[in-house]
């Protein structure tokens, strides 16, 4: 036996799945509560930064009230991130559009900021710390930031394993790619075209299938992982960071599929077309039933996914 239902009966095998690491990049907009209507909508750089600096001592106080020892960081312009399994960055995205408003004659400005993760391990206590810092920071006691979402934000999903195989990979991903777009948002399905080019319009056949060559790909390739960039920022029923680990572990299961499954049996006739709700029965066929780490006893990949698709098309 092979893949997935593998995984259930066999140590080794889900030892060797928590070899995989994953990372989340979240763009996103932020209001400072304790200035509000003291502050002008056209910020320089410079104040942005100030800002960012502000956001990171409210976030190691927290995390050193809590005896976390992990820190966040502000990446200026021009430095090199160095990824580790304790340091989160806090970056500029110039691509995220955060609009000043006035609510009720008090002026709100909202700054661009993107949230790097650091390397997180595929495991039950690396997720839970992963959680306890998100809740904790994002949306604790001390936390005098407002978070506000729009439609030119987006998540993106890096994830790798030790024995990945980049092509197999790739293949997975684009036979299964039209209904894992059907999980997002009907504006997230039209904006990835621009900022998140899917594999299938990249590559029409099978066979021609390779590394992609643009900027903004839905699967971009690093060195030694795989950036997904079209995760969007919404939710259907629970709060966003099980949006996120949902979303981890429906990646880190398709990358172990491509790992320990053969493509001629998982897709014989790739270029035959299939219809949406079948596609979705032989993913989640595929993928299993295996546990996934960090959600406890909440809804089922299969039926959380399915729930998205229900209600975005």
């Amino acid at each position: 036996m092979e893949g997935i239902n593998f995984i259930i009966n066999n140590k080794m095998s889900i030892s060797e799945i928590s070899e995989s690491k994953f990372g989340i990049e979240i763009e996103t907009c932020i209001i400072d509560m304790n200035e509000v209507g003291k502050e002008d909508c056209e910020e320089p750089l410079i104040k942005i930064y100030k800002k960012y600096e502000k956001y990171k001592k409210m976030a190691n106080d927290v995390l050193e009230r809590e005896d976390i020892h992990h820190r966040f960081l502000v990446n200026m312009e021009g430095n090199k991130k160095k990824y580790d399994f304790k340091t989160w960055y806090i970056d500029y995205d110039e691509t995220v559009d955060c609009e000043c408003e006035t609510i009720e004659g008090l002026k709100y400005t909202s700054y661009p900021i993107e949230l790097i993760t650091p390397i997180i391990k595929y495991d039950k206590e690396s997720i839970d710390t992963f959680k306890k810092i998100h809740n904790l920071v994002f949306y604790g006691d001390n936390n005098n930031f407002l978070y506000t979402f729009n439609e030119t934000q987006g998540i993106h999903i890096t994830i790798s394993h030790p024995r990945q195989n980049q092509l197999k990979f790739l293949q997975f991903f684009w036979y299964f790619e039209p209904i894992i777009i059907r999980f997002l948002p009907p504006y997230r399905q039209n904006i990835i075209l621009e900022t998140a080019t899917p594999l299938r319009i990249q590559f029409p056949t099978f066979g021609e299938i390779d590394r992609p060559k643009l900027k903004y790909s839905s699967v971009n390739m690093r060195e030694n992982s795989f950036e997904i960039r079209i995760i969007d920022p919404d939710q259907i029923y629970y709060e966003h960071i099980y949006t996120y680990i949902y979303w981890v572990n429906l990646l880190i299961k398709l990358l172990w599929c491509s790992i320990k499954k053969s493509v001629n049996k998982i897709m014989p006739n790739p270029d035959k077309p299939i219809s949406e709700l079948e596609l979705f029965d032989e993913l989640f066929d595929m993928l299993g039933d295996s546990e996934n780490i960090g959600l406890n006893d909440m809804t089922s990949l299969r039926d959380y996914f399915r729930k998205r698709y229900e209600i975005y098309n």
